[in-house]
């Protein structure tokens, strides 16, 4: 029995690791096999009373029986092999109470209930609410013609033809009942362990990924000044940086010549967010150093200009087309005692804005980033000659990105440049945090959809 079992589900099983799937497996191929082997086995009674009626009901249960381990093996679809199984049922139900003149026996009642409990077993709650409903109806039906003393009968049988309820017969479906029973409670405790293990399993894989990207924090860090050292050269300054996730493709870049006389700062954004952001923004942040370092360029046009050379160049090794790049904003600015400040910009789609005598002018950037694009061409560097106590700005695209606010809007340049502005007269600290407080009670309840990089100096 147990070869021909094999021979039947045993792919079929192997196939699946989900217990209620292998459970549903299971029970419609082991109640097939028993009411196959049940029915074989009744043709010597039925021949040996005469019982023709019966006889032609159960051989259609047998060869119908006979297709579900079939149905199992080559379609491997156990809600057809099941469905097929069900209406057989109802059809070898309905005829037998009709041969009994819709005599609701004990032996028919416990059929029907376990065909029912196998319904929902395997079909579920919905589905199988509509599977056994025909039999719930044809169960009432029984009841009613039961009360109304059989008078509601489509059918009239030779009485030689009817067969009385046998006791040791009637155990069969009770006994059939408690072990669709029985397979349910052993399926959901070994479903619940399958999911703690699962549960198990997914919590030590993401501590673990948790752990590698915590990791990865430290090692980004590591390519990011610490502001304290900014602060030697920037007294008046703020850096506004939110990362979406643990690490981030936003990161600010900061440079001082040996000589201490010029210094470089930029705010740049990296393709993505997260992981593949963060490894973006180790490449474009070597990028930068190598070109000021290593090749000695100071113009913040020429700096982009070599910068998108050797990003394209890094990427260019890959063997699949990789277009990762980086948008930025770069400002060089020279210290002196006179009473202007001599600053440069140049930009990848990220512009400079700045505020003299209570009034936000914008310098624009050039459209296009750093990386492969379709129609490059050298960065412009803009010269400006500002007062002492101009403020300048440079930012990523997250804050003004961010949707909130009462409506689920984005915030916007425009209220971005207002809420500047508004607090141009503040210190720099001051301008810091109220500008975090804005944008968390603009975002509320909402997900912060972007890293977030604004950068703030007063020269």
């Amino acid at each position: 029995m147990k070869k021909i079992r094999n021979w039947f589900i045993g792919d079929y099983l192997a196939k699946t690791d989900n217990v209620f799937e292998r459970a549903k497996i299971e029970l419609t191929y082991s109640f097939c096999a028993f009411f196959f082997i049940m029915g074989v086995l009744y043709y010597g009674n039925l021949i040996a009373n005469n019982l023709w009626y019966h006889f032609y009901v159960v051989t259609f249960a047998v060869i119908s029986l006979g297709v579900v381990p079939f149905i199992l093996k080559y379609k491997q679809n156990v809600l057809w092999a099941a469905g097929w199984y069900v209406g057989q049922q109802f059809v070898v139900g309905f005829c037998e109470n009709m041969i009994e003149e819709g005599k609701l026996s004990a032996m028919g009642a416990l059929f029907s209930i376990n065909t029912i409990m196998f319904c929902f077993f395997v079909f579920g709650t919905r589905k199988g609410f509509l599977a056994a409903l025909p039999f719930m109806i044809f169960f009432t039906y029984a009841v009613i013609n039961q009360s109304a003393g059989g008078r509601l009968v489509f059918f009239h049988t030779p009485p030689e033809e009817k067969v009385q309820d046998q006791p040791i017969v009637t155990l069969v479906p009770f006994f059939l009942s408690l072990y669709v029973i029985w397979k349910f409670i052993t399926t959901r405790s070994a479903a619940e362990k399958q999911i703690e293990m699962q549960r198990m399993l997914l919590e030590t894989k993401n501590k673990e990924t948790t752990d590698s990207i915590k990791y990865a924090k430290r090692l980004q860090e590591a390519i990011l000044p610490p502001l304290s050292f900014i602060k030697q050269y920037l007294p008046e300054h703020f850096v506004l940086y939110k990362p979406k996730d643990i690490v981030a493709g936003d990161f600010y870049w900061f440079y001082v010549t040996p000589k201490e006389d010029t210094i470089y700062i930029a705010a740049a954004d990296c393709t993505g967010h997260g992981v593949p952001g963060a490894m973006v923004s180790v490449v474009c942040s070597n990028a930068l150093n190598r070109t000021v370092k290593e090749f000695g360029i100071s113009e913040p046009g020429k700096i982009l200009d070599k910068v998108r050379e050797l990003v394209i160049e890094t990427f260019e090794k890959s063997e699949s087309e990789v277009k990762d790049g980086m948008d930025i904003a770069l400002l060089q600015i020279k210290k002196c005692e006179q009473s202007t400040i001599e600053v440069q910009y140049s930009g990848a789609n990220n512009p400079l804005w700045y505020i003299e005598k209570n009034e936000l002018k914008e310098v624009k950037a050039d459209k296009q980033p750093i990386g492969t694009y379709a129609e490059q061409k050298p960065f412009t560097t803009h010269k400006l000659s500002l007062h002492k106590g101009a403020s300048l700005y440079v930012f990523t695209d997250g804050f003004a990105d961010q949707f909130g606010g009462p409506k689920g809007k984005k915030y916007k340049y425009k209220q971005l440049e207002e809420k500047l502005l508004a607090n141009t007269d503040k210190g720099l600290d001051e301008q810091k945090h109220s500008l975090e407080k804005n944008f968390n009670e603009w975002k509320g309840n909402l997900e912060q959809i972007d890293d977030v990089l604004v950068i703030g100096i007063k020269v």
